[in-house]
């Protein structure tokens, strides 16, 4: 309970089982992929900051940086898809977090 993590309770059925490494009953921690998008433009969810205007990247151009407010589509933990505003390539930041090294 002290722990903040989401624990499901889960029943899978798998082709194979390795009966040397699992036992009924076993624990497991992993993902579960609910949708793969190709082809989509995606950038990590770290390089992403919030101002009155909404949410915006910095971008590096030859001159030194800029902000660039995209619209954002679908999101996981890690991830957040780019639908327009930002080209693909384009050099994007990752924000300075609190505790990282100066």
């Amino acid at each position: 309970r002290q722990n903040p993590s989401k624990i499901v309770k889960l029943t899978l059925e798998l082709e194979q089982t390795d009966t040397e490494r699992m036992r009924p009953g076993m624990r497991l921690r992993g993902t579960i992929v609910v949708e793969t998008i190709t082809g989509a433009l995606a950038i990590p969810r770290v390089c992403l900051a919030t101002d009155e205007q909404g949410a915006y990247v910095e971008v590096a151009t030859l001159f030194g940086t800029r902000k660039v407010y995209p619209e954002l589509g679908r999101r996981d933990d890690s991830f957040v898809e780019v639908l327009s505003g930002l080209a693909p390539g384009a050099k994007v930041l990752r924000r300075a977090m609190a505790g990282d090294p100066a």
